[in-house]
């Protein structure tokens, strides 16, 4: 779980997301929604809480 969302994170801070997503807060949200899906957590909730901004 740890693994999954550094490793995402540490793609966005040195910079090699940019070449493969044009939107990374999306991508992000994305994956910690499938992340809480994974632990049968309560996504509609958190799809609610956590509305990615749009990127500047």
């Amino acid at each position: 779980m740890w693994g999954r969302m550094h490793g995402l994170i540490s793609l966005e801070v040195y910079g090699h997301l940019g070449t493969r997503t044009g939107d990374p807060a999306k991508l992000y949200h994305a994956e910690l929604l499938d992340l809480l899906r994974s632990l049968r957590l309560d996504v509609e909730h958190a799809r609610h809480l956590g509305t990615p901004r749009p990127s500047t």
